[in-house]
């Protein structure tokens, strides 16, 4: 599991553990009289509405305010129960949650690749940003580790992609050299980004094992250029 998906599975699942603890709440509040909704106190409300705004938050910035997980959502959204917050029912927790179970399902099922994708270019942006600042600071060998990560990382990607292994016999995880390779054999991409993948692996392997005299701050910083252009190319 990539950072991406690390990230991303956490804070779902963070969501629905507490959705789930917020409907257990509800569950056990006392009915005081049974032709009015149970009643949250002060401590409750805020923890449900900071809940439920989060939930709504999280699936329209990945999803807009168009997709059918949202629209899932409005039903609670535009409800005149909204304000009034502490009449939350089980059934509009329910739906909120049923929300977020269904995108968190459609992400581990692969059926949200542009979100992937989308997260994962920022995050790589990252990355190569840091490497960058570390460049310009002086810090040539730090920079070419960081920006060498997010190559790695990015064949690791396209291999998944393209329904190639991405760890050797031994169960180990293949590293830049096997991943190009085997990219190029199945022609992911032609022999000279193979060669220009070859060349930049090198200097980020140089720069993991304490050779830091056998390339200078240009190559690297021709380095941080070229993955930049290879991320813009295959990561969409």
């Amino acid at each position: 599991m990539d950072k991406t998906d690390e990230f991303m599975v956490q804070h779902f699942e963070n969501l629905v553990i507490e959705g789930s603890e917020i409907i257990q709440l509800i569950s056990e509040l006392d009915i005081i009289d049974p032709r009015f909704p149970k009643m949250l106190n002060g401590k409750d409300v805020a923890r449900v509405n900071t809940w439920v705004t989060r939930c709504g938050q999280f699936i329209k910035n990945i999803c807009s305010e168009d997709s059918v997980y949202y629209k899932r959502l409005e039903s609670v959204f535009n409800s005149r129960r909204l304000r009034e917050i502490d009449k939350y029912s089980e059934k509009d927790i329910g739906i909120v949650l049923g929300s977020v179970q269904a995108v968190y399902n459609d992400y581990k099922d692969g059926l949200l690749v542009n979100v992937r994708n989308l997260l994962r270019a920022e995050i790589f942006s990252d990355f190569l940003e840091m490497g960058e600042h570390l460049l310009n600071e002086g810090y040539k060998d730090a920079a070419a580790v960081i920006i060498g990560s997010v190559l790695e990382d990015t064949l690791r990607n396209l291999a998944v992609q393209n329904d190639i292994s991405i760890k050797k016999n031994n169960g180990d995880f293949k590293t830049i050299g096997p991943l190009n390779l085997d990219l190029y054999n199945e022609k992911v991409y032609d022999k000279l980004i193979m060669k220009q993948i070859d060349s930049l692996g090198d200097i980020r392997n140089k720069a993991a094992h304490g050779h830091y005299n056998e390339y200078d701050e240009e190559q690297v910083r021709i380095m941080l250029l070229s993955i930049e252009r290879f991320c813009s190319d295959y990561i969409s």
